[in-house]
């Protein structure tokens, strides 16, 4: 019966337009000390996220600082060229003069938007790597783990729904526009904390983030000896701002698990 991993990745997004701020959020609560599973039960039941090619694929979640799953733009980096102005439309004053102007036709969309992307989380953690999600095939321990990459892969792209987010989106489907891309989550709406009907649409994008040779640790014994073939995902929010995804303030939450089976 499949489960959804209890403990989820949560943290808080910043997203700066003038005086008008939109946060989201992607973190993490601690479950081990990953990527590396020394001492770690890696292969119990409650890691395994399926099977594929005749081998046991299992999950563990390596730990970064809140500050590393934040993505805070510049209001330089949303809007075009800095700072624009936006049309008013045609503004009558009629006489006698009073204190204000009627503006109508003011409209946030003639604002030019650039779209923002980022790496969540922002940095590298351990082994050089920016892997929220990390992905294991243990086999003999001196394998070069290659066919592994390739089994975890395919895996993943086969089974995009291995993902799960705490909110509704408009599709979810394998990506292979590159060697590293794995899954593209569409129109994900992202829940205001403070005001439910509120929303921010964003494109969440998981790569893969160490495709190198090498990637794996190894238990050298000479009786039960093994090595666990690692394989590192990342993700990338990516923001089209608008009009309708740009005008309200406060805190918008999401928080992305692993289904286990």
């Amino acid at each position: 019966m499949s489960k959804k991993l209890s403990i989820v990745h949560y943290d808080k997004l910043l997203l700066k337009v003038s005086l008008t701020a939109i946060v989201g959020l992607l973190g993490q609560t601690a479950l081990a000390a990953c990527p590396d599973t020394a001492g770690i039960n890696i292969t119990a039941a409650a890691n395994r996220v399926g099977s594929a090619s005749n081998s046991q694929i299992y999950f563990c979640k390596q730990n970064f600082p809140n500050t590393t799953l934040r993505f805070a733009p510049t209001e330089t980096q949303l809007l075009n060229r800095g700072s624009q102005a936006i049309s008013r439309g045609n503004t009558i004053q009629s006489f006698p003069l009073s204190n204000r102007a009627d503006l109508s036709g003011f409209n946030v969309a003639n604002l030019n938007l650039s779209q923002l992307s980022a790496n969540l989380p922002n940095t590298n953690g351990d082994f050089g790597s920016p892997s929220l999600f990390n992905f294991y095939i243990r086999t003999d321990r001196n394998s070069t783990c290659t066919s592994e990459y390739q089994t975890i892969k395919t895996f993943l792209r086969n089974n995009p729904n291995t993902f799960q987010l705490n909110t509704s989106f408009a599709s979810i489907a394998p990506d292979n526009t590159s060697n590293t891309s794995l899954v593209k989550m569409t129109g994900a709406k992202l829940k205001s904390a403070i005001d439910q009907t509120k929303e921010l649409t964003t494109n969440i994008d998981f790569y893969y983030t160490n495709p190198t040779t090498g990637q794996y640790f190894t238990d050298d014994r000479l009786i039960n000896g093994y090595r666990d073939c690692w394989f590192g995902v990342g993700t990338r929010v990516t923001i089209t701002p608008d009009s309708a995804n740009v005008k309200f303030a406060g805190n918008y939450d999401l928080q992305i698990s692993v289904l286990t089976q």
